[in-house]
């Protein structure tokens, strides 16, 4: 894992849901749907530009743990977004890879 594979997972996680983020609007059932896409989106962009500025420490167990888990949740997401079916479901498994992200984020020096 290197700095820039950790770049690279922050932009997929970025990408896909801004690739999908029209599609993901009109499925919103609610407000409060609504402003959870855009939270996220708007935090899932800020990771990806604070991570390329960032350098991490590639022995911490914790960089490492979260890197693998942001894997995971880049699974689980493209996974959601396949179907689309439940948008409450879509919107968990972005929120719980972003804040994936952002902790990974906030591990990283400057």
């Amino acid at each position: 894992m290197t700095d820039l594979q950790i770049y690279r997972a922050l932009r997929n996680q970025f990408r896909s849901i801004d690739e999908n983020v029209d599609a993901l609007a009109k499925r919103c059932e609610t407000f409060a749907q609504s402003k959870q896409l855009v939270d996220e989106w708007l935090q899932a962009q800020r990771n990806y530009v604070e991570g390329r500025n960032r350098m991490f420490d590639k022995n911490s167990k914790k960089v490492k743990e979260l890197y693998e888990q942001l894997g995971e949740a880049q699974k689980d997401i493209d996974a959601a977004l396949k179907s689309l079916k439940r948008i409450a479901a879509v919107l968990d498994k972005i929120g719980d890879a972003v804040r994936i992200g952002t902790s990974l984020v906030s591990l990283g020096h400057v």
